[in-house]
């Protein structure tokens, strides 16, 4: 048998969860096969943060490991009253309100708290992130620690595109690839013992038709195994009242102290050296205090992300709004917009993503320069319209007027 001893990290708790189960699958163990299964628990630990150990975006080339630019964010219980708003309120303002009442939370706080939680928030908010940090936290973590003793098991529902799904053989697929031997027997081992953190991602992307079959899925299975941890993300649009063992909060963004951290570690990756606190300052000046648009949008660490990216591309200041707000939608269209939302027939091309891509751009430079945060469904349907003449687009007026609401958001 390999010493204790010699197992750290992630190789250690699967030890730990495999000898103390006792199941009669891994009794008559061989020397061989304890050997195997280490070294595929280095191999799962190396795997894990080969896929979510680093933030993969084009604004930061090559990608910078997860560890040096994480910010945690700002968490909220939903049912804190919320800053009194107006029409042009700003979302870091509002952040800042709570996090001086102290109504705010950490992730590890939760984490002790509660078993099962559902973390809500905006496409680009740090949803994904957050859950990736969790995951990699359980790694180095003591086993007296919130995340301690606990596998992560990344499962990202995207993949899923019918009610058809099995949480079971979707972990057991990741400790598959990883080349556990018994992988069946391990992951069923695993989870009666308690040991797995699952960190399940992107249930708002799954087809709205089949989304209420794979909740009511998750929670017959964090029923069954419920003394794993369970970790859900997905858009505040998404109904999650059956999952009533859930803890569910919001998760804001940042505050003004908070993106002006995450301005210092920007700098400091791109430039390889520290930046003065003078420099981060004037950065945060111009684009969270002085430009009326982006002050609105830099709460959201995705979008703050491509904002410093144009500052610094365009010798340290903004123009070309309607490039920022192009290039942020580009890349939220395909998980903002469910997919057929906006079925549209471009006169000349067959590009739809192109012509969302047109219109919401045109739409959301509209928005933001108008210093509004918020609009009346009308108001968005009036505005489509308006363009959509403008731009000589052939659509079907059925087809834009069942959009959720929620997309509009």
């Amino acid at each position: 048998m390999i010493s204790p001893d010699l197992v750290s990290g992630i190789a250690f708790w699967v030890f730990k969860a495999l000898w103390e189960s006792r199941d009669e699958t891994y009794k008559l163990l061989s020397q061989r096969l304890s050997q195997s299964i280490f070294y595929a628990s280095k191999e799962y630990q190396a795997n894990y943060i080969s896929r979510h150990g680093f933030i993969r975006q084009e604004e930061f080339r090559p990608s910078v490991p997860l560890a040096k630019l994480y910010i945690s964010p700002s968490l909220v219980d939903q049912e804190v009253p919320a800053y009194p708003r107006n029409k042009s309120s700003v979302c870091y303002k509002e952040i800042d309100y709570l996090n001086k009442l102290k109504l705010t939370q950490d992730g590890n706080s939760l984490f002790v708290q509660h078993k099962h939680l559902i973390i809500k928030g905006d496409s680009g908010i740090g949803k994904t992130t957050f859950l990736k940090k969790l995951g990699l936290e359980a790694f180095s973590a003591e086993e007296d620690s919130p995340s301690g003793g606990y596998i992560p098991v990344f499962i990202q529902m995207s993949q899923c595109f019918d009610r058809d799904i099995n949480l079971q053989n979707m972990i057991e697929e990741e400790f598959k690839t990883c080349g556990f031997p018994e992988y069946e027997g391990f992951a069923e081992s695993a989870l009666r013992r308690g040991k797995l953190l699952i960190l399940i991602d992107e249930v708002d992307v799954i087809p709205h038709q089949f989304q209420d079959d794979v909740l009511l899925k998750v929670k017959s299975f964090s029923d069954l195994y419920k003394s794993n941890k369970v970790v859900l993300a997905c858009r505040k649009s998404l109904n999650t009242k059956m999952l009533t063992h859930f803890h569910s909060v919001n998760i804001l963004g940042f505050g003004s102290s908070q993106i002006q951290r995450y301005i210092q570690k920007v700098n400091q990756i791109q430039n390889k050296e520290s930046v003065s606190a003078a420099t981060c300052q004037e950065i945060w000046q111009k684009i969270g205090e002085k430009d009326k648009g982006t002050r609105l949008i830099v709460h959201n660490p995705f979008c703050l992300s491509i904002v410093l990216s144009l500052y610094q591309a365009s010798a340290h200041r903004l123009s070309g709004r309607t490039i920022l707000y192009e290039k942020i939608l580009s890349n939220l269209l395909r998980t903002s917009i469910s997919p057929g939302t906006l079925d549209f027939a471009y006169k000349g091309s067959e590009n739809l993503i192109e012509a969302r891509l047109g219109i919401l751009s045109e739409m959301a430079y509209v928005c933001l320069k108008s210093g509004r945060s918020y609009f009346h469904k009308m108001e968005i349907h009036r505005l489509y319209g308006a363009i959509v003449q403008k731009r000589s687009i052939q659509y079907d007026p059925a087809i834009f007027s069942s959009i959720r609401e929620e997309n509009l958001n």
